[in-house]
Formats: structure tokens, C-alpha cells, sequence
């Protein structure tokens, strides 16, 4: 179909919508109208002056390798483009300490464009829709106009440059540093193995060795490829590549690759063949499925909101998360694909990759959440590795508060954290969620179910039966609780993320069980211990960090109320515990001094989880104080996570599916009167799109992808429902909860009787926009 029939057909659906304005159009028929390049364009990034410094830059990535592009503070006359790939870390034992130390994400380099003339003006653009930068950069000598991106589906860096007047430019490598970037207590020298030790463990008294350089960067060039070699002491190498491909005297196209390989040195060869087949033709067609990419990508699910820097900062995370992750990639780590100068060169497991995936299950892209349980079940086997002591690794599993792509680490790597659990349990609940997103039992059965029992079988190997008849969890650790119970901040019996987890987890394997048909013996011991797991600890402040730690401090983080959020174990819908969900949030949120902005999107979605839109936007918009311009954000380094945490806020905003039920709107601000969102998916795999008009749902549409049952709470009165054009009745449960009678692959329209538009998602009026 060429674009002028396809424009046509468009048209006619859109006729045809308010004709027939409640036939059973399909959720990809119902959002055909959306006009998505005039939608996203009002959220670009747009640099009248040059970025910098990278916490103003833009930024692009296709989940592998990445790019950013920014001028040199200190010389008026050069501008840095910095490269990145997110899986390249050193691969050292432990003698040369924990993760931080031993297998630390590294630097790639950056190259250097160094102009004639000072630069006197720009005007740049960060285009969300076609994830390109734009733009004219202007000297008193001439211009010169850039096209900048990185391709969505191939490791390529891409820079087209267009010169004018007598500017010109030379292109420079500057390879970076391959060296940890947390800097305290490096253990350079034999002095620093005291304090090493005193830090992280004795045992590096015995272990650790004085740390030895990588080899120095090696520089070839290959006729017209350039390549930057750098092997690591460890095995394996990582490589930049790049060369200059001349379209007129006037324009150059600069192509950069980045290949990485371990345990062979294999990425050189890698690089060098991706360029050697590069034509200004492959080039061309390499755009066209870029841009592709990036508007199929998009066009997956939509959502417009009445407050537009809000909607803004939506949709700037969907398009980092599409920056940052493919199936088959790396872990989104804790600084995300823009790797740069922190004390935190890894992926953290308590709190930050747990963050990064939520918001893709809802926005309807669980094929690149798939990334998080493909590594967890690629490097399955490091993971009972990590396991201590030896006997448990018969059956169970273990994840550090630190690690890089490849999952290795042990409990005892860092002393602070030896005690602390629950890292493979609750990112087991992020997988968990792909399943019960998808209802995919092949997913449950082969990436979800076995890594979920071995990640309860190291609590159940630490649990204890005492004389109260409960069983105790004896010593945990809360994750990053400064007050001191037994010993190390932090540290306390009976932690309420580990009774949390646990609850939720035997809950969920022993429902998992029985979908799969699979161990009934070990089904049985389960809801024993499941019956006589001892309470979540509480007192008149609300929930407690643990049975001997009260929540006395500032704290940021929440880990102690996971039974409220992400688990939803203590909720709404069981009304003596609201009152209880409210101190808990007042004891925690209340206290400002520490909060972090990843605090204020938990404290969001626990008001949400109540009802409470007001107080969720009230604690929302607490996190723009946090961002940097660019809309990233960082703390003593880049924290990748807090941003796209926002994204989820939004969605539980607006639709939440917990406890085995969808909720259409459950926690709109008063303030909010219009939008929409459409073909968000819950749990079940249902494809849901609604509209809210003059506060009033206007309609409902859901999808079933898998047939699972539907109950659903919509607050329309006497509502209108058809399948396929015909009538169906809904018979009311309770107050707005109804069973909707729908089979996979159908489509059911819910109506409010008073609403006369059409199915149609531009919900905004312009009196609405601030």
C-alpha cells in the first residue's frame, strides 16, 4: 500500500468511527487518527546553545551502544561526541575485590570534531519520533549542519555533516580510561588493603592483590577503517571502529562501530567487518528502517494527558527505555546506556534494575523487558555458583546487591550487604510480572518458574521454625536503612522486605505449581511454611524496617513497605489496612531530609495504590526538582532508574491491574478533566484503551490476548457493552466491578450512555493544556 492509500485508509476509518461511532473497530483501528510526529515533536529537546557538559546533552541508543553530543567546556572550538556500549565491563576474580573493582563497567572514549571558527550559535533538535538530532551549528566562518543517531536495530553510530562558508572540521580519538571509576579505596598499592579489608571483608586481607593496568589501547587503521583496540588482562577485548565517508566535498558521513568479545579477542575482526560492507546506500536504507523502528516502536500504545510537561516527561522515558533495551541485550544497569563518571560502575539489584522494566509492561513493550529474564537465565548457572555455603547449591540461587552482565557474586563479596537477601526474589517478581503481562506458559515454565523456586529455596534454607509456632527470618538486611539493630546499618530479624517477599513468593510458586501441573510434594511444605510465616512487623508508626528496628530516621528508600508496593499484599481493597498504608507512607515520605527522587515516584504509587490522585501528583512532580536538563538524573553518578519509575507512576495513575482485577482510572487528580490511553496492556493480557471526558469515563475497550477471566472496576453508570457489533450485559459484582464476558482474541466496547463522541483518542481540549 503506498503512502497516499494508506493515508486514505486512515481517513476512512476515522469516517467510519463516527458514523458507526460504537461498531467493534479494533484497539489498532481506534488510535489510526493519532497524528504521532505533531504529538511527540512538542515534547523535543531543543538546544538553543550548545550543551556542556553530558547532564545537558541529547542522547541516543538502540540498547547495545549508545551516543551523546555535547561541546567541550573549556574550548569554544570543538565538540565531543561520546560513545558507549553497555556490556563492556572487566572480567578480574575477586582477587581484585568486589564487583565495583573486578568486573566494573568500563569507558569507551570519545572523538573530538575541532572546528576552524569558535562556535557563535546553534539551534539542535532531539526529534523523540525519528530519535535523530538535528540541527545548524553556526561560526563566523560558516556552519555546519548535523545529523546525529544511533540505529535502532544495527551497531552503528551515525554522523552526516554538511559544511557551509569556509568552516571546516578534523575528527579526533580519545580512547577512554579502562579502569574502575569508583575510586575509594582502590587498592593501587599495599598500603590501601588495611582499609580495604576493614570495608568490604577480612578476607581481602588474604585476597586481595595490587591492581595491574589493561594493557595500553592499541590504534590500527585498515585503508579507510579506523580501529581502536583495547584488550583486557582477563581475556577478551573491546573495539571501536569508525571511518569518513565523503558524499561531495561538502558533506561527510562519520560511521562509528562498537564490538566487544570475551573470552576471545574476536571484536576486532567483528568491527571491522561491519564497516568494510558500509555503503552511502546501506547508510541511507539503515535510516529509513531506523525511523522505522523507532515509529512502529511507539506507535505500540499511546496516552495524552491534560498536563503536558507531565505527558512530556512520559514520554521522554518511553523513548530512553527504547534507547536502552533490546531482547537479546544487556541488563539496563544502574547508569543506563550514557555510562559516565560514578562510584557505581554495575548493575544494583536492590531497588534500581527493578525500576528500570516496570513502566515497558504496561506501555506494551514486553519484548524489550525480555532482556532482564533472557541474562537472568543465560548466566542461570553463575547464579547457583554464587551460592554459600556449597550445600545449598543443589537447589537454590543467589544474587549480590552488585554485579555485571555476567550475575557473578557472593553473599560475602561486600561485608555491608552479606545479610541482605532478597535481590533474586524481588527482581523474580519483575519476571513474574512478563508472565502474568503476557499469560505465556511456555514463559512460565522455561524463564520464570524454576529460577523463582531456587530464588525461595535460599530463604527457605535460612528460615527458622521458633517456639511461637511462626517462622523467622533470624538476620536480613533492609535495603539502605541507616539505623543500626544488631550490628551493621541496615541488619535487623524478621526485615519486612524479606516477610514480603517471601509471602509473595511462596504465594506465587505455589500458584505457579498448580498452572504447570508440577510438584505437588514440595506444594505442600510450601503452604505450611506459607500458613505459619511469621507477621509483617508494625508499630504505632506504621510498618517497621524489621522485629527490632522501628522506622526512627529519614530514609529514602522503601523497601521496607514492598507489601504495599510493587506486591500490593496489603492494599485498598482490604479496608481496616488503608489507615494503616497511610501512616506507613506519612512515617516514610513525611520526612524530606533524605528523600531521594526515586522517593517521590515510590510515594506516588503508593498513593495511587489507595485512590489518592491528589497526593500522587503532589509527590509526582517532586521529582523535577531532581532532574538534570537533559531529563536524566544523578546523584553522586547517573542513576538511570528514577526517571522511568515516573513512567510507571503515570500508568498506576491511570490503570492498575493487581489482584487479579482491572481498574480503569483508579487514581485520576481532581485537576485533571481529559485524556486518554490506548492499548495498554495489564495482567491477564488484556489490550485495554480508555477516555476520560469532563471526568467522566467515557468508554472502555478491552482486548483479551490469552481468554484469561476479566473482572473489572469502571466507574460508569448503567453501562453500555457490545462484541462484534452485538449488545452483551454486564451483571454488576459490586459498587463499578463487573465480569466481562470476553474470549481471546475478542474485543469488548464499554460505553458510558451519556457520552456522544466518537472512539477516538484525542481526549486533550486546548483549554485543558498548561
Amino acid at each position: 500500500m503506498n503512502t497516499g492509500s494508506r493515508s486514505l485508509f486512515k481517513l476512512n476509518i476515522i469516517l467510519l468511527s463516527f458514523i458507526f461511532q460504537f461498531n467493534d473497530l479494533t484497539a489498532q483501528d481506534i488510535s489510526a487518527n493519532v497524528k504521532w510526529k505533531r504529538i511527540l515533536t512538542t515534547h523535543d529537546l531543543i538546544f538553543k546553545q550548545l550543551p556542556r557538559k553530558w547532564e545537558e546533552a541529547p542522547y541516543f541508543g538502540n540498547g547495545i551502544i549508545a551516543s551523546m553530543l555535547y561541546a567541550d567546556s573549556l574550548d569554544a572550538r570543538r565538540l565531543i561526541i561520546q560513545v558507549f556500549r553497555t556490556d563492556v565491563s572487566d572480567h578480574r576474580t575477586d582477587s581484585a575485590g568486589w564487583t565495583a573493582y573486578s568486573r566494573p563497567r568500563l569507558s569507551i572514549g570519545y572523538f573530538t570534531l575541532d572546528l576552524k571558527e569558535p562556535v557563535t550559535s546553534c539551534i539542535l533538535r532531539q526529534s523523540l519520533w525519528n530519535a535523530t538530532l538535528t540541527g545548524t551549528i553556526k561560526t563566523s566562518s560558516g556552519s555546519l549542519v548535523i545529523k546525529h543517531f544511533v540505529v535502532a536495530d544495527k551497531d552503528l553510530v551515525i554522523t552526516e555533516i554538511k559544511k557551509n562558508g569556509n568552516e571546516d572540521y578534523t575528527i579526533k580519538w580519545y580512547p577512554g580510561n579502562p579502569v574502575s571509576t569508583r575510586r575509594k579505596l582502590f587498592p593501587y598499592s599495599l598500603n590501601v588493603l588495611p582499609a580495604y579489608a576493614a570495608a568490604y571483608g577480612n578476607k581481602y586481607l588474604t585476597t586481595l592483590q595490587v591492581y595491574h593496568p589493561n594493557p595500553k589501547v592499541r590504534l590500527k587503521n585498515l585503508g579507510s577503517i579506523h580501529l581502536s583496540i583495547q584488550n583486557l588482562s582477563a581475556g577478551g577485548q573491546f573495539v571501536a571502529a569508525w571511518k569518513i565517508s565523503g558524499i561531495n566535498q561538502h558533506r561527510q558521513i562519520f560511521t562509528v562501530t562498537i564490538k566487544n568479545s570475551y573470552p576471545k579477542k574476536t571484536a576486532e575482526k567483528q568491527a571491522y567487518n561491519e564497516l568494510d560492507k558500509i555503503t552511502y546506500h546501506a547508510l541511507k536504507a539503515a535510516y529509513v528502517e531506523h525511523c522505522y523502528w523507532w515509529h512502529h516502536y511507539y506507535e505500540k500504545s499511546f496516552m495524552s494527558l491534560p498536563d503536558k510537561k507531565l505527558e512530556g516527561l512520559y514520554w521522554l522515558q518511553i523513548y530512553k527505555l527504547g534507547s536502552a533495551s533490546r531482547a537479546n541485550g544487556p541488563i539496563m544497569d544502574t547508569s543506563g546506556p550514557w555510562f559516565q563518571d560514578t562510584p557505581w560502575p554495575y548493575i544494583t539489584w536492590d531497588l534500581n534494575v527493578e525500576l528500570c522494566y516496570w513502566a515497558l509492561n504496561t506501555s506494551n513493550h514486553l519484548d524489550l523487558a525480555l532482556s532482564l529474564p533472557n541474562t537472568l537465565n543465560r548466566y542461570q548457572h553463575n547464579l547457583i555458583n554464587n551460592v554459600k555455603p556449597d550445600a545449598w547449591k543443589k537447589d537454590a540461587a543467589y544474587l549480590p546487591l552488585a554485579t555485571a552482565q555476567d550475575l557473578i557474586g557472593k553473599a560475602d563479596d561486600d561485608q555491608r550487604y552479606e545479610n541482605l537477601h532478597a535481590n533474586l526474589l524481588w527482581i523474580m517478581h519483575n519476571v513474574w510480572l512478563i508472565y502474568r503481562y503476557s499469560m505465556n506458559a511456555v514463559f512460565l515454565r522455561k524463564k520464570c518458574y524454576p529460577l523463582l523456586k531456587k530464588s525461595i529455596n535460599y530463604y527457605l534454607h535460612i528460615i527458622k521454625k521458633q517456639t511461637d509456632g511462626k517462622y523467622h527470618i533470624p538476620l536480613g538486611y533492609s535495603p539502605e536503612y541507616p539505623g543500626k539493630s544488631l550490628g551493621r546499618e541496615g541488619e535487623t530479624k524478621d526485615a519486612n522486605i524479606d516477610i514480603s517477599l517471601l509471602n509473595w513468593g511462596l504465594q506465587t510458586l505455589i500458584k505457579s505449581s498448580i498452572i504447570l501441573k508440577t510438584d505437588p510434594v514440595e506444594r505442600k511444605n510450601w503452604q505450611e511454611i506459607l500458613k505459619y510465616l511469621v507477621d509483617y512487623q508494625q508499630d504505632e508508626r506504621g510498618f517497621k524496617v524489621g522485629a527490632d528496628l522501628s522506622f526512627d530516621l529519614p530514609h529514602r528508600h522503601y523497601s521496607h513497605l514492598l507489601m504495599i508496593y510493587p506486591l500490593y499484599l496489603v492494599n485498598k481493597d482490604q479496608h481496616k489496612n488503608i489507615p494503616l498504608i497511610k501512616t506507613s507512607l506519612k512515617s516514610w515520605a513525611g520526612n524530606k531530609k533524605s528523600l531521594e527522587g526515586y522517593s517521590y515516584t515510590g510515594a506516588a504509587s503508593i498513593s495511587a495504590a489507595i485512590g489518592e490522585g491528589d497526593t500522587a501528583l503532589n509527590y509526582l512532580t517532586g521529582i523535577y526538582k531532581f532532574l538534570l536538563p537533559n531529563g536524566l538524573y544523578k546523584e553522586k553518578g547517573p542513576c538511570f532508574e528514577t526517571p522511568l519509575s515516573a513512567a510507571q507512576s503515570i500508568q498506576d495513575m491511570l490503570l492498575q491491574s493487581w489482584g487479579d482485577k482491572i481498574r480503569v482510572f483508579p487514581a485520576v487528580p481532581s485537576k485533571w478533566k481529559n485524556l486518554v490511553f490506548d492499548k495498554w496492556l495489564t495482567e491477564g493480557a488484556f489490550e485495554v484503551s480508555a477516555k476520560l471526558e469532563n471526568r467522566k469515563t467515557a468508554f472502555v475497550i478491552i482486548k483479551s490476548l490469552a481468554g484469561s477471566p476479566c473482572l473489572m472496576n469502571i466507574d460508569i453508570d448503567k453501562p453500555i457493552a457490545s462484541i462484534n457489533n452485538k449488545h452483551i450485559r454486564l451483571v454488576p459484582l459490586g459498587i463499578n466491578l463487573y465480569q466481562i464476558p470476553v474470549e481471546k482474541n475478542q474485543t469488548v466496547i464499554i460505553r458510558n450512555p451519556h457520552y456522544r463522541g466518537g472512539l477516538d483518542m484525542n481526549a486533550v481540549k486546548p483549554e485543558d493544556i498548561n
